[in-house]
């Protein structure tokens, strides 16, 4: 058994999030951090989105705009990853799809191979491949009254070669009018994870 701990964090984010509309009322936006400037720039980071009778379809890195299947203040049982979840509100429920393939890139190496002729020689870089696939599944179901806000959440993460994981939980938010009150409680694989905090947006 884990021995029980506590921890206390806290962080300050900068967050852009251009956002338009068409004539026809369809809505489109994209959301990236500050911190995250050189990964929205390889296309690894960043989050972009689009709205309307349908619902809402997401594409990027989810977290890193907003918590989609994560609870709390720290994003209990939460993980960052590029994926495409798409949601659909109807009656003061959201429901959200969240699915994420992976293949945590090659492993580019200097190859031990060498050639040479009379006047040059060479060492081939190759592409290696020792990183497993991961693949994620998860849902999420929020319901809002006022200001509150409860959300509960599965998700599943399965990794070639290695023990498939299950995380699940649910968490309350209250919006107090410029500070949102946060607190959550998740399984993360056989780990119980509790927290409680406050954001501000500004």
């Amino acid at each position: 058994k884990t021995e029980d701990s506590t921890t206390a964090k806290n962080r300050v984010r900068i967050k852009f999030g251009p956002s338009g509309e068409t004539d026809s009322g369809l809505e489109f936006g994209a959301s990236i951090r500050a911190d995250n400037a050189a990964g929205g720039n390889s296309g690894t980071s960043g989050s972009q989105y689009l709205s309307g009778s349908f619902g809402k379809i997401s594409m990027g890195d989810q977290d890193g705009s907003t918590v989609t299947v994560g609870l709390g203040q720290s994003d209990v049982g939460g993980k960052s990853e590029t994926s495409i979840s798409a949601s659909l509100g109807m009656g003061g429920f959201t429901g959200t799809i969240i699915s994420s393939t992976n293949d945590n890139g090659p492993v580019v190496k200097a190859a031990g191979e060498k050639a040479a002729t009379a006047t040059s020689s060479y060492v081939a870089a190759v592409a290696e491949d020792k990183t497993p696939d991961t693949e994620t599944m998860g849902f999420s179901l929020s319901y809002d009254i006022n200001d509150l806000t409860i959300t509960a959440y599965n998700k599943d993460v399965s990794t070639t070669g290695a023990k498939d994981k299950g995380y699940s939980g649910v968490g309350v938010s209250y919006d107090l009018g410029g500070m949102v009150a946060k607190a959550g409680v998740a399984d993360v694989d056989g780990q119980s994870l509790m927290d409680f905090g406050v954001s501000f947006s500004f």
